[in-house]
């Protein structure tokens, strides 16, 4: 199913769902759920998995991926699939679970389930999510920014040349870190991740991050699939992302972006697009930066543009 359908993204892939099994447990004791699939038939075929995580002790689904290292969610079924059938599908999982509440979040709307909910239901919820797109080329995506975001470009590289401070943008495909890379970068996201949500991050938050959450273990694991953009400012690490390749090959998918403390004169942030997005219209069949979910001001500075996730609250007995 998921080789046949384009529009699935590696999250719903066999082998991440492996690396969540695999590394479930400690999700297990804190979440409190299990995983399981359903497999729906039709002429003795399967046509659709349905991939949940079951609360336990209680009729409380969820999708699977939900809280465990996945920026979007989405049942698995082959390209030709119809909104009709969905619905036959989900019809029947009142006689497979019975009653219940089912939680659907982080469906792309690019998807065909995306309709499915947004015809079928009345009330649920759009939220927001960014993506760069720049298929005509870097002259024609440069003059799209806004004045101001051109001149804070410009100052930029015009500080970092005043100070006699070098900047290179380091593009490592299908190429895994170095154990001291790995450090840099983690320290950096761990780091952000504290200042962003103004908590101190603990010796355990920091060792749970680096070796048991699932985001991780997937970005190590999946390294032929992972792509890595380091932007260094006189030798030292002042930003990265990682970013897995679209099925279609047209598209990055970032789901961790961060910038290290004391380089914000120089807005790396900035810089770390703007060379990357050059790097790719340069190098790559690639036309758009998928910068996942939340209106940050940096995402909308660099042109993205708003698209849509939709998330909503099944009772099973209303399907």
């Amino acid at each position: 199913m998921y080789e046949s359908n384009q529009a699935l993204s590696v999250y719903q892939s066999f082998k991440y769902a492996k690396i969540i099994c695999n590394n479930f447990f400690p999700y297990r004791m804190i979440l409190g759920v299990s995983p399981m699939f359903i497999c729906f038939y039709s002429n003795g075929f399967p046509r659709m998995v349905l991939p949940l995580y079951k609360k336990s002790f209680k009729n409380i689904y969820y999708m699977f991926g939900y809280k465990t290292g996945c920026a979007y969610l989405n049942p698995i079924y082959f390209s030709d699939i119809t909104i009709s059938e969905i619905a036959d599908y989900m019809r029947t999982l009142k006689q497979i679970l019975g009653s219940g509440k089912l939680l659907i979040t982080y469906i792309q709307e690019t998807s065909i389930f995306f309709q499915y909910i947004t015809t079928q239901f009345r009330h649920y919820m759009l939220t927001d999510c960014v993506a760069i797109n720049f298929e005509d080329g870097y002259d024609t995506y440069l003059n799209s920014l806004s004045k101001n975001v051109r001149q804070n470009i410009r100052t930029a590289y015009n500080r970092l040349k005043r100070n006699n401070l070098s900047i290179k943008l380091d593009v490592r495909s299908e190429a895994s870190l170095t154990k001291l890379e790995f450090k840099h970068v983690y320290d950096i996201y761990i780091g952000r991740m504290g200042k962003r949500y103004n908590k101190k991050t603990t010796f355990i938050h920091k060792a749970f991050i680096k070796n048991f959450d699932i985001g991780s273990r997937a970005i190590n694991e999946l390294n032929s699939d992972v792509s890595w953009y380091l932007l260094y400012i006189n030798d030292e690490l002042a930003g990265f992302y990682n970013a897995f390749l679209s099925r279609d090959r047209l598209e990055i998918i970032v789901p961790r972006l961060a910038i290290a403390e004391g380089y914000e004169w120089y807005s790396p942030g900035l810089l770390l697009l703007n060379e990357s997005i050059r790097y790719l219209i340069e190098n790559s069949a690639v036309k758009s930066i998928d910068l996942i979910h939340g209106l940050e001001k940096y995402k909308l500075d660099m042109g993205g543009q708003k698209k849509m996730c939709c998330k909503i609250v099944l009772d099973l007995e209303g399907i």
